[in-house]
């Protein structure tokens, strides 16, 4: 009984010392520990572009069996290249030295090179925080700057352990991985990728129709690849069991999505603040009433929607290159893949990507609102799915998701960057290419608009009966919403 008393009385305040000097020393020995044997085999981490070096990228190219003991990087140019926003990115030229010519038509003239480093300025304590969170995703009592943190760091964790486990196994072109490095606890990410610059990439101004079609083909096969299947088919070849994100795209689960903002607020801030685009004759005066309306309704309705496949997630103008010679497109940043509903990339693609004049075309569909240009890539689309053995998803059940996937990427819009934004905002994502074209052009953001106001009064008869799902806080709070990781245990089904 008088331990009983001593315990209640000093017990917790005890162990919580205990953990807090386990903590402290667990996280001090993590950062006294030298970099991996990966690193250190081609030199130091360069914290910057401006530290990368000649003997960095010859151990690379050697390591990766591309040059020969007799050839080495004599030196190189880098140009930091557009559309990253949380790594840098830099394109490497590359001159060479060499005595042997054996290794003359494996060497890359150039290489993209990817790094971020934020552990440098953080604490021993956020380190650890962050790298706990990493490791175990469902422990969450953190605060909320660290957990939007986390998510992007889970991103990347996810992007590097695609390439060293599985981008073998995916159908359609990705590049060439040369080196993949990753240290979740200092907060380093660095790979060396081949160069896609040649290629045709859509900037400024969106893909072509002819080359929108190659790119929903490639997306058909992706999708096609894993049809109700978790994700992929086979174990990774080492131990770590990789993790993808429940649902794919970074506007989906409890990823970035502020949820509770009221739609009505943030559309009459809109179009106060976009006066010469004239958003209301747009969309109409009761658009954003209407959305509210609806709005957690179809933020059940999308997260339940089957068939599943594995999603891309950020399939978008700054993340493809196209060969249009071969014809062949490759596929580049995979942070935000995961599970989800087929129609989530294609509505994605299609009004972030494309230079087709879609407000000027009229409604080509007599069930749908779709524009004749945004019908020929649908259809494009699905008959690449049905060519593939995708029998039983009809059009019309296509077409219904794809409708509720449009009205949700418009409710993300509107609620974390249009009604946050003003037309100097948009023409500085133009100028920098930063995003897709929904934030760089008000024509793309206009024809986003309409479409959803089209679609509304479709979709909410989807809708009935639809549950209202309860309102979700900061990125990473388990609720309703699940952004846990998943594994890769279920074979794919035969019954398509």
């Amino acid at each position: 009984m008088v331990w009983d008393h001593w315990f209640a009385l000093f017990g917790t305040p005890l162990l919580m010392a205990l953990s807090m000097a386990i903590g402290f020393f667990l996280a001090r020995f993590l950062d006294s520990l030298e970099p991996s044997y990966e690193l250190m085999r081609v030199g130091d981490f360069p914290a910057t572009p401006e530290l990368i070096s000649s003997k960095f990228l010859t151990s690379i190219l050697r390591q990766s069996g591309l040059i020969s003991r007799g050839t080495s990087v004599k030196d190189f140019t880098w140009t930091k290249l557009k559309g990253g926003v949380h790594f840098h990115v830099v394109q490497a030229v590359l001159n060479y030295e060499s005595t042997t010519e054996v290794d003359a038509t494996s060497r890359p003239k150039s290489v993209v090179v990817k790094m971020i480093n934020g552990g440098d300025s953080m604490s021993i304590w956020l380190k650890m925080l962050l790298w706990i969170r990493l490791k175990w995703s469902w422990f969450a009592p953190i605060p909320a700057s660290v957990e939007e943190l986390a998510y992007r760091l889970k991103g990347y964790k996810i992007e590097t352990r695609f390439y060293r486990h599985y981008a073998h196994q995916v159908a359609i072109p990705v590049p060439r991985c040369f080196y993949n490095y990753e240290d979740l606890y200092r907060v380093r990410f660095l790979m060396v990728l081949e160069d896609l610059s040649p290629f045709e990439t859509g900037e400024p101004d969106g893909f072509t129709q002819a080359t929108s079609k190659l790119l929903m083909e490639n997306l058909a096969v992706l999708h096609a690849e894993f049809w109700k299947a978790p994700f992929f088919h086979e174990p990774p070849a080492e131990s770590i069991k990789p993790s993808i994100w429940t649902f794919g795209g970074y506007w989906f689960g409890n990823k970035e999505m502020p949820h509770g903002k009221n739609l009505k607020a943030c559309w009459d801030k809109m179009v106060a603040a976009y006066p010469e685009q004239k958003l209301d004759l747009v969309a109409g005066d009761s658009f954003g009433a209407n959305m509210e309306a609806v709005v957690e309704q179809l933020t059940t309705a999308v997260h339940r929607l089957t068939p599943r496949t594995m999603v891309h997630g950020d399939y978008k103008i700054s993340n493809l290159f196209v060969n249009v010679q071969k014809p062949k497109s490759y596929t580049i940043d995979w942070q935000w893949m995961g599970g989800g509903c087929p129609a989530t990339d294609v509505a994605y693609f299609i009004y972030t990507s494309t230079d087709i004049p879609l407000l000027k075309e009229p409604v080509a569909h007599p069930k749908y609102p779709f524009v004749k240009s945004e019908l020929e890539l649908l259809k494009c689309y699905h008959d690449a799915l049905v060519r593939r053995g995708i029998k039983k998803y009809t059009f019309d059940d296509f077409a219904q998701q794809y409708m509720m996937n449009v009205m949700f990427f418009a409710v993300f819009c509107m609620r974390a960057k249009y009604s946050n934004m003003g037309p100097a905002d948009v023409l500085r994502y133009k100028s920098h290419r930063e995003d897709g074209l929904h934030l760089r052009s008000f024509e793309h953001m206009k024809f986003l608009l309409a479409q959803a106001s089209r679609m509304e009064k479709l979709v909410r008869r989807t809708l009935e009966g639809v549950p209202s799902s309860p309102q979700s806080g900061r990125p990473g709070r388990r609720d309703s919403i699940d952004d846990g990781e998943v594994g890769t245990d279920l074979a794919p089904k035969k019954d398509l």
